[in-house]
């Protein structure tokens, strides 16, 4: 397994200094979210969703991290991603539409999506929340 992880962080490595990445993000009460998407050379998208969703009313807190695999464009403004989700341990997988333009980003169903942001500072930002 340790020479799995090696070979496709290597191979990630090399597909990430030939892509463009947009990153966006959404902080508010209730989630603190974050999202990095990336298009390789050859028009396929991946990238990864992660963050927190929380109310203090319901005394709810749970972490997610959910992967973007293999994303195909459907239209202008639209990817399919294979999706991969950790939440509270437990594992999703499911196909997500995903609605994103160079501004905005999030799941097609989502009314609420995440503005474009820095990608150097996006993780810090979403995950250092006091």
């Amino acid at each position: 397994m340790k020479f799995l992880a090696l070979t496709l962080t290597s191979a990630l490595a090399v597909m990430s200094a030939n892509a463009d990445s947009r990153c966006y993000i959404q902080i508010n009460k209730n989630i603190h979210e974050g999202a990095k998407i990336t298009e390789a050379p050859d028009g396929t998208f991946w990238g990864k969703h992660f963050g927190t969703i929380h109310s203090e009313d319901a005394s709810y807190y749970a972490a997610f991290e959910t992967w973007l695999i293999a994303g195909e464009a459907r239209d202008a403004s639209t990817i399919r991603f294979d999706t991969i989700t950790l939440v509270d341990g437990d594992r999703q997988e499911r196909f997500v539409d995903w609605a994103v333009t160079s501004n905005v980003a999030s799941e097609a169903s989502d009314l609420n999506p995440m503005t474009r942001a820095d990608c150097t500072t996006l993780e810090a930002r979403v995950w250092d929340h006091d």
